[in-house]
């Protein structure tokens, strides 16, 4: 599936920030590093879900418009609404407590300047204290995705091809988000920038994670309720994502997957909002049916192609990695090479 977008010499950028009950002097930082860019963009947008319109207010005659949103729309429908009023040919979306090197979009543009099947370009996101928060994201074939090199060192590097990057800072072509529908809805927030990335890939388009575009994020994990989102999204991402006969030889690694997360669950104490992802995810199958169907109207690749690009192993990054972990890390990796040997002929 072709965008019919090309490379832009002189592109119109929209920056979109989706807040909600923020810090105003956090969204000021975000908003002042998106104006001093070398590459500014050509606007800069404010989808507020918050419900006391504190956004409004504060930017009132700016230079920034802000999008009052009539309800809370999620992440996932902040973003649908600030990119319906949005005018450029890309759209950079950014987390409200992020702030840029003042090269970032520059790096990001460039990553898509010169291939057309180039859709999406992420940043290396950093730590206040330098470390990374998110790399290059790994996507296991289980559908889990975590922070890559997730409290290393900063990589150095030219933009390369990747499977997915981090929404804290993800740059997509205007006509490749609205064909796509942007991120899915019923995701609301986690996943939904992996999930994109994912669907474009089988339409046979490129992502491109840029080490060098640098976003300082002041990142704070939200615990609990983050795991309903997290369980429900990886599970609609795969179910929807896969081929009909790459799902049925998936069954036996998402069954082991589920022991294992059931583990960590009952350990962390969050196993309520892992059964509350199952009870949404049984009264979904007529949205599941229908994401698939327009799935296979654009897809382009196979899932021979596509699965050489995830991993087997599972990682637990920032904590070291259990030794039941270790041990199905084992099978995992066995398994999926004959999945990959299996799809191919």
């Amino acid at each position: 599936m072709s965008d019919g977008a090309h490379s832009y010499p002189h592109p119109r950028v929209s920056a979109i920030v989706v807040t909600f009950d923020g810090s105003v002097n956090t969204v000021d930082a975000c908003i002042s590093s998106l104006a001093a860019q070398t590459l500014a963009p050509s606007e800069l947008i404010v989808s507020d879900n918050s419900p006391d319109g504190r956004f409004a207010d504060h930017f009132d005659g700016g230079d920034v418009s802000v999008l009052k949103n009539l309800r809370n729309l999620g992440f996932t429908g902040g973003t649908w609404a600030g990119a319906e009023i949005a005018s450029g040919d890309l759209l950079f979306f950014v987390n409200p407590d992020a702030r840029l090197d003042p090269n970032c979009l520059e790096l990001l543009v460039s990553a898509l300047a010169t291939d057309p099947d180039s859709v999406i370009a992420g940043a290396q996101i950093m730590l206040p204290d330098g470390t990374v928060n998110s790399g290059e994201l790994p996507v296991h074939f289980s559908g889990m995705s975590w922070c890559g090199n997730y409290r290393g060192a900063a990589e150095e590097g030219d933009a390369r091809e990747a499977f997915a990057v981090s929404g804290c800072a993800y740059l997509v072509r205007a006509p490749t988000f609205r064909a796509f529908r942007g991120f899915r809805s019923r995701f609301e927030m986690y996943y939904d920038d992996t999930d994109l990335c994912w669907r474009t890939r089988l339409a046979g388009l490129k992502t491109m994670f840029v080490p060098n575009a640098r976003v300082v994020h002041d990142h704070t994990e939200k615990e609990g309720y983050r795991w309903l989102w997290v369980e429900r999204n990886r599970l609609l991402m795969v179910l929807t994502n896969t081929e009909a006969r790459t799902l049925l030889m998936l069954i036996p690694v998402l069954v082991a997957f589920e022991i294992c997360s059931w583990i960590m669950a009952i350990i962390g104490g969050w196993w309520k909002y892992k059964l509350q992802a199952y009870r949404q995810i049984v009264f979904g199958p007529v949205w599941l049916w229908r994401e698939r169907r327009e799935i296979r109207g654009y897809r382009t690749q196979a899932d021979s192609s596509v699965i050489p690009y995830l991993t087997f192993e599972l990682d637990t990054p920032g904590r070291p990695t259990p030794r039941f972990v270790r041990i199905v890390n084992g099978l995992f990796v066995r398994y999926g090479r004959w999945m990959m040997r299996t799809l191919a002929d």
